[in-house]
């Protein structure tokens, strides 16, 4: 299992800019989990510099 690059409870606000702890993140595919009251959505998003 993977690590958690981004995490926001204000997704409208709050937009993940290909960063993780100040540091650009490796080309590559990431896994995504949205969790919402009463649905979960998931996918990936592939990154290319």
């Amino acid at each position: 299992m993977g690590r958690r690059s981004f995490y926001t409870i204000y997704p409208g606000q709050d937009s993940w800019e290909g960063f993780h702890r100040s540091e650009k993140v490796a080309e590559g595919v990431y896994f995504y989990v949205l969790e919402m009251e009463y649905d979960q959505i998931t996918g990936t998003v592939t990154i290319l510099r």
